[in-house]
């Protein structure tokens, strides 16, 4: 009788002793077959073969910390990304709630007026200007379109 421990590829399994619809069976590793996604370990299954985990496959597999991201193997995390060190992360900040972040980051930038007040649009044409201290992290000021007021905000 097929059994998910016997060393054959046989009944429902996709793989030897791997995949297919029985509870039993593991998921099967990359190069065994499969006929979803859901039969690999990776959660990838293309041409009948469960595929290897990459940085580029869409799906939180391998030792990612979160979908095509960090855990050593690929590039750091965007901000909010899940994370378990510093290196998961772009910003180098891995904080609360396992989440990368910017951390406690002091941003220091001078900005003057001419004319002794707030800016006016002779000084900051653009009427927005940023700073950034580390990947993702950033901090912009925004001259809002009723003079003399303006505002910051962080990201």
């Amino acid at each position: 009788m097929p059994n998910c421990a016997d060393g054959v590829h046989n009944g429902a399994e996709t793989g030897v002793d791997c995949g297919g619809s029985s509870p039993n069976c593991l998921r099967c590793a990359a190069g065994q077959g499969c006929g979803a996604a859901s039969d690999c370990q990776s959660g990838v299954c293309a041409g009948g073969l469960c595929q290897p985990p990459t940085c580029t496959d869409g799906i939180k597999n391998g030792t990612e910390t979160d979908t095509d991201c960090g855990g050593g193997s690929c590039p750091g995390c965007a901000l909010q990304r899940h994370c378990a060190a510093p290196t998961d992360c772009q910003s180098g900040v891995c904080g609360l709630n396992a989440r990368c972040t910017c951390g406690n980051r002091n941003f220091t930038f001078t900005v003057n007026s001419n004319s002794g007040g707030v800016f006016d649009s002779a000084e900051w044409p653009g009427g927005t200007t940023s700073q950034t201290a580390s990947a993702g992290c950033s901090v912009t000021i925004n001259r809002c379109s009723r003079s003399p007021a303006t505002s910051a905000s962080a990201s």
